[in-house]
């Protein structure tokens, strides 16, 4: 009976490392607003893109889109203490990115600060024209412009 239970837990145990354990993920949880004067409003429908992050380089393990309500949340399989973990969410062609989160040994969740996001291109603004100047400069002598009335700006040939 012994042997045929450690047969069976020898043939079980490769399965099981190849599947990181629930336990060991990292979870991030946010909001995206978009600000509007003083005001701000939920971002629905946004693509939340979590992101670890290592001195070799960095790679997107996990996206979300929000809710109605601009919430998202986004998991890591396995958590990391040496990574860092950051949201990004791109928002009128612009992307935003939560502030560095560290997953620390014993911690399986974090939470991001509300991400906020601005329309910076729907509108433009209107330009206007309020002086103009013109300003003529002593020619340099390596230049070959030669000043008068008859020969304003007119390059000599050598």
């Amino acid at each position: 009976m012994d042997r045929a239970l450690a047969v069976a837990a020898l043939l079980v145990a490769p399965g099981l490392a190849s599947h990181p354990l629930p336990a060991q993920g990292f979870r991030v949880s946010g909001r995206v607003v978009v600000v509007t004067g003083a005001d701000s409003a939920p971002v629905a429908g946004a693509w939340a893109v979590l992101h670890q992050v290592s001195l070799r380089g960095g790679a997107p393990v996990d996206s979300a889109q929000t809710d109605r309500g601009g919430r998202y949340q986004v998991r890591a399989a396995v958590r990391d203490s040496s990574l860092v973990y950051v949201v990004s969410v791109t928002y009128a062609g612009i992307a935003y990115f939560t502030r560095p989160l560290h997953a620390p040994r014993d911690v399986t969740r974090g939470a991001a600060e509300t991400l906020a996001v601005y329309d910076t291109s729907s509108t433009t603004p209107v330009v206007e024209v309020a002086q103009r100047h013109v300003i003529v400069r002593r020619p340099a002598a390596h230049y070959g412009v030669r000043l008068g009335a008859e020969g304003l700006g007119q390059r000599e040939v050598a």
